[in-house]
């Protein structure tokens, strides 16, 4: 089971009503992004919000998985449609950057329906398999996860936080090689033993 799964289950299947932030460099979380949950990129400095997405991307965050479904990922090995840059979609498919919904089955419906010969198009419309396959493979709005790792998953939220000893803090970090990655470490660490003394979070997810 990915991360990603189990975090985008959590986020709109179990904690359905929580306002919830993401925190991930991976561009596939921001079609989850709406008034309830936003994405913080720890590289960009930037919490993606609905309106941020559109600033950037030019389409809304509920039409984005339409965009990476065409766009495809190189790291993680899902091919693209050739000719499928971001300004070229708007350009010729502009219903994706509506603020209605425009997912995958109004995109196939709307390359079948066009008698355009332009070249985008043309490349969708004999494409539908690869559509088909990029949407199964990159949304996660409804993540596949068996009911046995649901409830693993369960149990790891609804149970108590565990207390944070520092040298087991300090040895998970060193044997991932975190460490040289955050700036004084030293206090770092104090400050991650100082929250965990916090008490009395809410359990339902705020």
């Amino acid at each position: 089971m990915e991360a990603d799964d189990v975090m985008a289950y959590i986020s709109k299947q179990f904690l359905s009503e929580s306002k919830i932030v993401l925190m991930s460099t991976d561009k596939d979380f921001l079609q989850l992004v709406d008034n309830r949950i936003s994405v913080w990129s720890p590289t960009k400095k930037i919490l993606y919000t609905p309106d941020k997405v559109k600033d950037e991307y030019g389409i809304p965050s509920k039409n984005l998985l339409t965009y990476r479904i065409l766009d495809g990922d190189k790291s993680d090995n899902i091919n693209g449609i050739r000719g499928a840059g971001l300004k070229t979609i708007i350009k010729h498919i502009p219903k994706i950057a509506e603020d209605d919904e425009f997912n995958a089955k109004d995109l196939l419906q709307f390359v079948n329906n066009s008698d355009s010969k332009i070249k985008l198009l043309e490349n969708i419309k004999n494409s539908s398999n690869l559509i088909k396959r990029n949407y199964l493979l990159m949304q996660l709005s409804k993540v596949d996860i068996p009911n046995h790792t649901k409830r693993k998953i369960t149990d790891s939220i609804r149970r108590d936080i565990p207390e944070l000893v520092k040298y087991k803090l300090q040895t998970m970090i060193m044997k991932d090689k975190l460490h040289s990655n955050i700036q004084d470490f030293g206090s770092w660490v104090k400050e991650f033993l100082r929250l965990n003394h916090l008490k009395g979070l809410n359990r339902d997810g705020e």
